[in-house]
């Protein structure tokens, strides 16, 4: 199970997150640091500085694992070059290139179009929302 709960700008996410896993008997809570805008020319002035960029650094790695950000042979390996060279800002630039970057992928959905019953991928970003099919896949 999920949640998203917005931190307040009073705050502090290392606090909220101790008193959350205070019991030991609940549930393991853990923070998550996302960017929130879904236009890639936003992260632009971020990339100058080194917190932010290392932020957005980390995320795009974690959504090319995910599978997020599909990568191939010869992107494969130009990210894998710019990763050893230590170049971060050229490893964002090169991800933020890419079709699905600043998607956030939902769980999967049953939706009504184009057929009833038909198993769809939801993504939602760069201020539109994506409902990808497999024509005659159905449940």
């Amino acid at each position: 199970m999920t949640g998203v709960r917005w931190l307040k700008n009073f705050e502090s996410p290392y606090i909220s997150q101790r008193l959350a896993n205070s019991s030991r008997e609940g549930p393991c809570h853990k923070l998550v640091i996302r960017r929130v805008a879904w236009d890639p020319s936003v992260e632009e002035s971020l990339l100058d500085d080194p917190g932010s960029l290392k932020c957005l650094y980390h995320q795009a790695v974690n959504d090319c694992q995910r599978g997020i950000i599909p990568i191939g042979g010869e992107l494969r390996e130009k990210l894998t070059v710019l990763r050893d060279q230590g170049n971060l800002k050229q490893f964002v630039r090169l991800c933020q290139q890419q079709a699905d970057y600043g998607y956030e992928v939902l769980e999967p959905v049953v939706s009504d179009y184009p057929r009833p019953g038909t198993r769809c991928e939801l993504k939602v970003g760069r201020r539109q929302i994506v409902l990808g099919y497999k024509d005659g896949v159905h449940f």
